[in-house]
């Protein structure tokens, strides 16, 4: 359990990463915070995210896990009009 500010290249970054082991894995990321306190907080609740996930529990809220068929539709059109040709999208 960690969090520090990384140097590269001989400067110190901005940033805190935080640092851990969880259920054999390392797990290193950015906090994208500039103070020790909200990264620590940060890495408090990035555990006990992974500690839910891994007994099978849901990590987030319901409400943001459960979408309407129309939201999901939306997003899909978004990502297909980006990645298929404009004359195979007919019903849009």
């Amino acid at each position: 359990m960690a969090v520090y500010k990384p140097k590269r290249y001989g400067v110190e970054s901005k940033h805190y990463v935080c640092e851990f082991v969880s259920h054999g894995k390392r797990i290193q990321e950015s906090t994208g915070s500039t103070s020790k306190t909200v990264a620590k907080e940060y890495e408090r609740r990035r555990r006990a995210e992974l500690e839910r996930a891994a007994a099978g529990m849901p990590t987030e809220r319901k409400a943001a896990r459960i979408r309407s068929v129309a939201e999901v539709c939306i997003v899909y059109l978004d990502g297909y009009r980006l990645s298929h040709r404009s004359n195979s999208i007919r019903s849009a």
